[in-house]
């Protein structure tokens, strides 16, 4: 169920990057990275996560208790992801995604560290995709975090080095895609999502009943919980 959920989050969120850039750079409405259009890396997610997760296997068995040893092979993941899909038909872009999605352009990533020159187009896009879903959902370690705490953590740069237009992309889809929604600050207070600041997009103006909250100008205010 939780690969079912993960496949559904992880496949509209790569279409906040892809709606958007399709139109600057194919006149035919497909984005195109080494001849493989973007629906492509949905299949990544279909076909490695509906897999028996070896990396899911590890943390369960740990109880929430992480050696230097077990985050070794946890990093590994992305090379058994690689192994599965392999000789599978999918095109070698997918297959690469695979691989490197966990890679960052200062080179600072694994499991190959390998740098900018080295990501393509379909990697990046997963990259942000499965960041923002891992931070966005329940793990057996740790609590989800707040979309507006996670896109904030993606403004500061807290996920190493990303696309730069792409994450930014990513940002200003996500953060629209929440106004009108209901959430719960972390005074206790309900509001609604009314407006957002383009210039900082994680903390946008709530309205609770007669009163507005500018998360931009408040101090010590956030949202907690999405409703």
């Amino acid at each position: 169920m939780a690969n079912e959920k993960y496949i559904a989050n992880f496949a509209q969120n790569v279409t906040h990057i892809d709606t958007e850039t399709v139109a600057v750079t194919s006149p035919k409405g497909q984005f195109l990275a080494r001849g493989v259009n973007i629906p492509a890396a949905v299949d990544i997610v279909i076909d490695v996560f509906k897999t028996p997760r070896t990396i899911e296997n590890a943390i369960a068995e740990l109880s929430k208790k992480f050696s230097n040893e077990t985050l070794r092979g946890l990093k590994k993941h992305p090379v058994y992801g690689y192994r599965i899909l392999q000789n599978s038909k999918l095109p070698q872009a997918v297959k690469v995604a695979t691989l490197m999605h966990h890679e960052k352009f200062d080179g600072k990533g694994y499991p190959l560290g390998k740098g900018a020159e080295h990501i393509d187009k379909i990697t990046s896009i997963v990259s942000i995709c499965d960041i923002y879903e891992a931070m966005t959902a329940d793990r057996v370690y740790r609590a989800r975090e707040s979309p507006f705490s996670v896109l904030e953590q993606f403004q500061k740069g807290r996920f190493g080095s990303l696309h730069g237009g792409y994450n930014m992309l990513f940002i200003e889809k996500i953060a629209s895609s929440f106004i009108g929604n209901t959430v719960i600050l972390s005074n206790g207070e309900q509001g609604h999502i009314i407006h957002l600041d383009r210039q900082n997009l994680s903390k946008p103006l709530i309205q609770c009943g007669n009163k507005f909250v500018d998360l931009a100008t408040t101090e010590n205010i956030s949202i907690a919980m999405m409703l």
